[in-house]
Order: structure tokens, then C-alpha cells, then sequence
């Protein structure tokens, strides 16, 4: 036999011998799935599930999809459902295993309390009306954790873990969706805030997110994304009223309500919570006008939620990154200093004409600081007089480029506020007069060039940034 032929019947043994253990493989997997599926009491399937009837005692809880798919509940109350609940139940459910197997020699269910259970479900599939699992569930065992349970039309009783019951001896409320309201955050184009009788309102330009209401100044998408996002993560702890009228409004604060927050969103929907009367154990009522009723939550998300201009402005007044930035140039009453990067993006210092090293630390936390700085309060003036602020000539400024020369935005910097602590500043592209605190002034925006420089002799620390 030639060489060739042999690696021919070679290769034809391999794939024999791995299509025989992928087969064998996949057997044993099947084996083990069907072992699986056997020790399960329920057979059914979690996502083929269109609806659930509870019983505890006598009172039915009872929820199913809707057309769409999304769990709603239809009694004790009409409401949605509480999706995530309802479908970890159903799994935890599908996941019970039998511990024991017990034919009765009777039809006396009571040794088991099968004959007049305090629980039992049923459960739908595939929009039938008939339950594909209708089932008992008896005593428990202290000792050992354990229920009995047993399958209408099915002779065995399961002796399983007590887990089940636990999943099924549910409350109403845990079934119901917790959420007071949901807005869809990108579609929002404007937000309205009413607080101890003080309003505020945002809109989403072309350019970004601005304050229009009680004055003109600059907001942020974050602003906006971060107050609907609390507004979103509000959870219902009670469900008060379900059909209300004026004086469960009036007797619940809703009337003239602490809190109103309201956006608008595509196609002018409008999405509002309103929240009223606090309570003695730290919980508020409130209403939306995305849910019939009165709820109560924890008063907590009150204290998240803006209380002032300022919370909803942009703070920053130079909000400039400062990997952006390749020349910086500092100007006040003790000289001119430029920052500017070599082809090796090193920083270098030049003072009338002349370049020098640099100090990296003071550099880099000027930098930050210049970035960073937060307003503490807007002047507000809707047609300022820059000269009574010191910003016209300015005391001071910083101003950055970008790789290209692009000028990247300018920080002027006025006099102190009446007060003697707080300093007068403005960007100079928004025309925002703010407060800001004078150490940051002082303390690195009012520095000499020399205080940037690195003070090495013969010129060492040039040199190492050159190689």
C-alpha cells in the first residue's frame, strides 16, 4: 500500500472515529436531559405561558399577556403586571424537583391537607383557556422543608421543597408593576419642574439641552437623562387608591403637590408624576397621569430630586477635556505665559519669546483646575455690564486650542464678589456670568509664569524631554 492510500484510510478512520463520539456525545447529553426533565413535577414551558391563576386562601390573583406579550393584571385589580416577578415565579415553578413519589392507597387526600388546600395555580399555555397544569399544594414539614403537592388527573402526590410554596403564596402587590411610570429618555424633548413654588424648564435645542425658565443658560443632556432616570426608578410600596376623586386628592397633598415633574415627549405626550403629602414614617403620596390611582413610595427620592436653578445648569464653566488640548495660553497681572506641545506632544512653557521646560505638576493641576472649575452660583443678568464684574478688560484669563489651532474656548476671570471670597468669572463663547471660589484664583489661575517653569539648572530637565 502506498504511502498516499494509507494517509487516505488514515483520515478516513478519524472522521469515522469523531463522527462516532460526536453522536455518542450527543446521546449521552439527550440521556441526561431526559433524566433531567423526569425529575421535574411540572411539565411545561415557561415562555409558551399566557396566563396564571393564584389561589391563596380563597382569594384569586390572576394575571395574563396582553396582545403584545406584556403581562397585565386582570383580578383582584386591572393593572399591569409586574413582568420580571411573574416570570421568575414561573421559572422557580418549572424547576421544582420531586423528592418522593407517594401513591395513596385512598382517595382520602386530608393525611396530605390535598382535600382543602390553603394553595394552589394554575397555569395557561399558548392562549388556551384550559390550564395545562392545575395543582394542590398540601402540607408542609417543618423538619424537613418540604410540601406535598399534587397534579389534577394525576393519581401521584409529590412530596417537593417548600420552594414552591414560597413562589406561590404570593400577594397581589408583588404581582403588579411597582413602576410608577416609565419615559422613554431619548424621545424627551423638553422637561418641566415644579418645586415649592419655584419653576424650572429645560429644552433640547439643536445645540444641546438649555434652561429657558426662570432664565436662559446652559443645561446638559446628563441633566436631563439623570432627573428622568430618577423619575423612572421610583417604586410603588402601596397602592393607596385605585379609583380616586377630589378629596382623596386633597387628603393626600395632590391638590397642590410638593413635586410636579413633567416631560414632553415625541408627538407632544406629555408624561407627569406629582408628589404630595408626606407621611410620619418617612413615605409621600403621588400620582401620574400614566396610571389610574394613588400610591405611596419612600420619601427619599424627594431629597434626589432638583431643589434649585443650579442643580439643573451647567456647572462647569470651561468644559474643555484636557486631552484635547495641544496650547493653552495664561494671561493676568503678573504676565503671559504659553503652553504649547512639540511633535512628541512634551509640554513647553514660552515667556516673551523664549521657550522653556516646564514644572509637570503645576502644569497639569492648572490644567485641572481651568477644566474643572464648578459655578457656585449664576449672576443671571440678562444684559450684564461686563465692566461691573471685572470682565471687561478681564483680571485675568486661560484660553485652550486644539491640534489644528482651533480655539477651543476662553475663561475670563473678573473681581471679587462684594463678600471678598468668591470671584466674578465667564466663558467667554456662552456669556455666562458666575460665582466661583477665589482660592482657585488665587491659588493657580493667578500664578506668575515663573511659578510654571521648571527651575533645573543648565537646562537638565530640557534636555530629558528632548531624548
Amino acid at each position: 500500500m502506498s504511502k498516499l492510500s494509507k494517509a487516505v484510510l488514515l483520515l478516513v478512520i478519524l472522521c469515522i472515529l469523531s463522527v462516532v463520539y460526536y453522536y455518542d456525545t450527543i446521546k449521552k447529553k439527550l440521556i441526561e436531559r431526559e433524566r433531567e426533565e423526569s425529575e421535574y413535577v411540572f411539565n411545561f414551558n415557561p415562555e409558551k405561558v399566557t396566563a396564571l391563576e393564584l389561589n391563596n386562601n380563597g382569594k384569586i390573583t390572576y394575571v395574563k399577556k396582553d396582545k403584545n406579550g406584556i403581562w397585565q393584571m386582570v383580578k383582584p385589580y386591572e393593572d399591569s403586571g409586574d413582568s420580571e416577578v411573574i416570570e421568575r415565579m414561573l421559572k422557580r415553578i418549572r424547576e421544582i424537583k420531586s423528592f418522593k413519589e407517594i401513591s395513596p392507597a385512598t382517595d382520602d387526600l386530608s393525611p396530605y391537607g390535598l382535600d382543602n388546600p390553603t394553595a394552589s395555580f394554575k397555569i395557561y399555555e399558548n392562549g388556551s383557556d384550559e390550564p395545562t397544569i392545575s395543582a394542590r399544594i398540601g402540607l408542609d414539614s417543618i423538619v424537613t422543608s418540604a410540601v406535598y403537592v399534587k397534579i389534577e388527573d394525576d393519581p401521584v402526590i409529590h412530596y417537593v421543597t417548600n420552594r414552591l410554596k414560597t413562589a406561590v403564596k404570593r400577594r397581589p402587590y408583588e404581582l403588579r408593576n411597582k413602576k410608577l411610570i416609565t419615559i422613554p429618555p431619548r424621545d424627551i424633548n423638553e422637561i418641566e419642574i415644579h418645586r415649592n413654588s419655584k419653576k424650572f424648564v429645560l429644552k433640547k435645542t439643536q445645540s444641546g439641552w438649555r434652561m429657558t425658565y426662570p432664565h436662559q443658560g446652559l443645561s446638559t443632556e446628563a441633566i436631563a437623562l439623570h432627573n428622568i432616570s430618577l423619575v423612572n426608578s421610583i417604586v410603588i410600596k402601596r397602592f393607596v387608591r385605585d379609583v380616586i376623586d377630589e378629596e382623596d386628592l386633597k387628603k393626600c397633598g395632590l391638590l397642590h403637590p410638593l413635586f410636579v415633574f413633567k416631560a414632553v415627549g415625541a408627538k407632544n405626550k406629555v408624561y407627569e408624576i406629582k408628589l404630595g403629602k408626606i407621611t410620619g414614617d418617612r413615605g409621600m403620596y403621588l400620582i401620574s397621569n400614566m396610571r389610574d390611582g394613588i400610591y405611596y413610595c419612600e420619601r427619599d427620592i424627594l431629597d434626589q430630586l432638583p431643589d434649585e436653578e443650579i442643580d439643573l445648569r451647567q456647572r462647569r464653566i470651561f468644559p474643555v477635556y484636557i486631552h484635547d488640548m495641544a496650547k493653552a495660553v495664561l494671561k493676568n497681572k503678573r504676565g503671559e505665559i504659553t503652553f504649547a506641545t512639540d511633535e512628541k506632544r512634551l509640554w513647553w512653557g514660552y515667556v516673551n519669546g523664549k521657550k522653556y521646560p516646564l514644572n509637570p505638576f503645576n502644569v497639569q493641576r492648572l490644567f485641572a483646575v481651568a477644566t474643572g472649575v464648578n459655578a457656585e452660583k449664576f449672576v443671571n443678568d440678562p444684559a450684564p455690564d461686563l465692566s461691573k464684574y471685572g470682565l471687561n478688560p478681564p483680571q485675568g484669563s486661560f484660553t485652550a486650542y486644539d491640534r489644528d489651532g482651533n480655539k477651543l474656548g476662553s475663561f475670563l476671570i473678573g473681581k471679587l464678589n462684594k463678600a471678598g471670597i468668591k470671584a466674578y468669572c465667564m466663558n467667554e463663547e456662552y456669556k455666562e456670568i458666575a460665582i466661583i471660589d477665589m482660592v482657585f484664583v488665587r491659588d493657580w489661575l493667578g500664578r506668575e509664569p515663573d511659578f510654571f517653569i521648571s527651575k533645573t539648572e543648565n537646562g537638565e530637565k530640557n534636555e530629558r524631554q528632548k531624548k
